[in-house]
């Protein structure tokens, strides 16, 4: 029995480890915002070149999803704390 409620623990213990969410580091927002503004080029240039619709769909997507990580992960650094 006590075996089986060490397994359940380790389980549980391995569970709430992984599931919690890793903030993002300054590094990695930096980087996003470079891709961001790497996508916003390439945005520009598929409109000047008059790209096929489907290819400019897919830029607003991948666009759109970047901005939305740098909202989520600038959330998450506003909730780190203060290092002293």
């Amino acid at each position: 029995m006590l075996v089986v409620s060490s397994l359940a623990a380790l389980a549980l213990f391995i569970h709430r480890v992984r599931s919690q969410r890793r903030r993002p580091t300054r590094e990695e927002m930096e980087r996003l915002r470079e891709h961001i503004a790497w996508l916003e080029e390439r945005q520009r240039h598929a409109s000047e070149r008059c790209w096929d619709d489907d290819m400019q769909q897919r830029l607003a997507a991948q666009l759109r999803e970047a901005r939305e990580r740098l909202v989520a992960g600038e959330a998450g650094l506003a909730q780190e704390p203060v290092r002293r």
